[in-house]
């Protein structure tokens, strides 16, 4: 994200930014010591918000930015991280009930509110005796206790502390944090890892085999020399609702040839009102190259509405 920035603001310096939207579906159920893109876990997305907000801060013209979402929300057609009918990029899961470690993030960096969160707390069974524990808060002294006994200090007004190689006992360890503000008081967070000999397959997201219904278009149709198509007024084209071809024999005919293998998809008549095949075509779920693009537009380029 930064790069991108900083490469429009050496075009246009004398624009500000701010960016509309940024987030990432997220399971609390999912864990990882080594989190990266699409594994859904709670450790990649505390790594992409903390990257956005420290992008933001140092970038005096960046204004901000909108999160995206503070909550977990109905979506008819999305299945991501194991889970059908929702988007999750919500700091908070849909029903209010579970506030994700990035949610923690945000009010160390935002809110007033002395108090210490450890994050990592789904994280319970720990195949690895080494950790790195993760205590999100905006008071800048902290404590650190391993099964009652002290363990170290941090001076710090950084919001995300980590305190490294913390050695886990087998079976159960109490992990607890004091935060210490100016005035002596005290705010403190615990929780329960459990040291374990195998990695829990539980925390980790198993991508599904590709779709039955997915298609070699190449295959399929003709796409080596799809050329260029200039739309005219007044006939069908890909920007056109696929409610709208159907009102049509002909049109619902070349939906039909290319995109019949869709039409059993649970969500695909709820969306018939708002979807064209061009916002078909930006979602990774259907595969559709763009060169099948100007092939459909001469079909339906020639039935006139």
């Amino acid at each position: 994200m930064g790069s991108r920035l900083d490469e429009f603001h050496r075009a246009r310096p004398e624009i500000p930014l701010l960016v509309s939207e940024y987030g990432v579906d997220t399971n609390p159920c999912y864990h990882s010591y080594s989190p990266e893109v699409k594994d859904y876990t709670e450790e990649y997305q505390m790594l992409f918000h903390h990257n956005a907000l420290e992008t933001f801060e140092t970038r005096p013209f960046v204004l901000g930015g909108y999160v995206w979402n503070m909550f977990d929300f109905g979506s008819a057609n999305r299945k991501e991280g194991g889970v059908s009918g929702k988007n999750m990029k919500g700091l908070v899961t849909i029903d209010r009930s579970l506030r994700k470690d990035a949610f923690y993030l945000y009010k160390a960096y935002w809110s007033k509110e002395p108090f210490v969160h450890m994050a990592g707390r789904r994280f319970v069974n720990r195949h690895r005796e080494s950790n790195d524990i993760v205590v999100l808060s905006n008071v800048n002294r902290l404590r650190f206790y391993l099964n009652g006994l002290f363990l170290t200090e941090i001076n710090s007004d950084e919001r995300v502390k980590t305190i490294k190689d913390v050695r886990l006992a087998e079976d159960e360890n109490l992990l607890r944090t004091e935060g210490i503000d100016s005035e002596g008081n005290v705010y403190t967070d615990e929780m329960r890892l459990c040291r374990v000999a195998e990695p829990d397959s539980g925390y980790i997201h198993v991508k599904e085999e590709q779709a039955a219904h997915a298609v070699n278009w190449f295959e399929r149709f003709d796409l080596s020399n799809p050329g260029k198509v200039v739309l005219k007024e007044g006939y069908y084209s890909t920007y056109d609702t696929i409610a709208s071809l159907y009102r049509n024999p002909a049109a619902k005919a070349v939906f039909l040839k290319y995109f019949g293998h869709v039409t059993d998809h649970p969500f695909f008549e709820v969306t018939m009102d708002v979807m064209s095949i061009e916002k078909m075509a930006q979602l990774e779920f259907y595969h559709i190259p763009p060169a099948l693009l100007p092939v459909i537009n001469q079909e339906l380029n020639a039935i006139l509405k």
